[in-house]
């Protein structure tokens, strides 16, 4: 039976308390984040990949048989850089509804 513990600290620096069941005989597969079940998956024998998140970080879950006995690997995703977030209110937005404000106003002025 293999039972693993990890300590993740999240890039907001939270720390979360990671654990893995693997059932030898069953398979069966059981992972906790913070002792909340995050995957339950049954008969388990084969490599595999588990993808989850935790807070906006992506982890890969591992598992790699080796002869006998399994490997299990836990890591991290690199966090694309977000890009410059588009802005709403640009020059197009602006220059326009200024040039209907002065219209509105010579309108106004005119007509009364």
């Amino acid at each position: 039976m293999a039972q693993l513990n990890w300590k993740y600290y999240a890039p907001s620096g939270r720390p979360y308390a990671l654990d893995m069941y693997h059932g030898e005989d069953s398979g069966h597969l059981i992972f906790f984040v913070n002792s909340d079940v995050t995957m339950i998956e049954f008969s388990q024998k084969e490599p595999r990949s588990f993808n989850f998140y935790i807070e906006n970080q992506l982890i890969e879950f591992n598992i790699k048989k080796e002869s006998t006995q399994f490997e299990y690997v836990l890591t991290p995703q690199k966090i694309p850089e977000v890009a410059d977030q588009e802005k709403i209110f640009t020059k197009h937005f602006w220059i326009p509804l200024i040039l209907l404000i002065i219209a509105l106003n010579l309108l106004v002025i005119l007509f009364i």
